[in-house]
């Protein structure tokens, strides 16, 4: 097919070695870039700042403020309004922009203050067929 065989046919020894294919750099990092165009980009937090946390995976979202990096990876010290310390990873928290001095006041955040008053969706509609209207319950 692709080969070239040993045969008694004059040919050249440079054509019967292998040739290894030269890999190009610059196709790596177009192929790592294209693939990486979705990923969630990490997020950076710094000591002191105010951010949203969960307590637990699909807690409420609470104040708190970040203390400092953990050992683990992409994980925070988290510090809440009751000076409990916590270790939460970057999916569990969130950026925010609040008062300093409302810290105390409430410290749980409802989802209506993200969502709006519309966040439920209105029922169907639901009528008796007409031919059942002489039924009785």
């Amino acid at each position: 097919m692709n080969r070239m065989l040993w045969t008694r046919l004059p040919v050249e020894i440079k054509t019967l070695k292998p040739s290894i294919p030269v890999v190009n750099i610059d196709n790596r990092s177009k192929q790592a870039d294209q693939y990486n165009i979705n990923c969630k980009k990490e997020c950076v937090y710094k000591e002191g700042e105010k951010i949203l946390f969960q307590k637990a995976k699909k807690g409420s979202w609470m104040r708190g403020v970040i203390v400092g990096k953990a050992n683990t990876p992409l994980s925070y010290m988290v510090e809440d309004s009751n000076s409990v310390v916590y270790s939460r990873n970057t999916h569990n928290l969130k950026k925010t922009k609040y008062d300093a001095n409302s810290f105390d006041n409430n410290t749980f955040i409802d989802t209506e203050q993200f969502l709006g008053n519309n966040s439920q969706r209105q029922k169907r509609l639901s009528t008796m067929p007409a031919y059942l209207k002489d039924y009785v319950k």
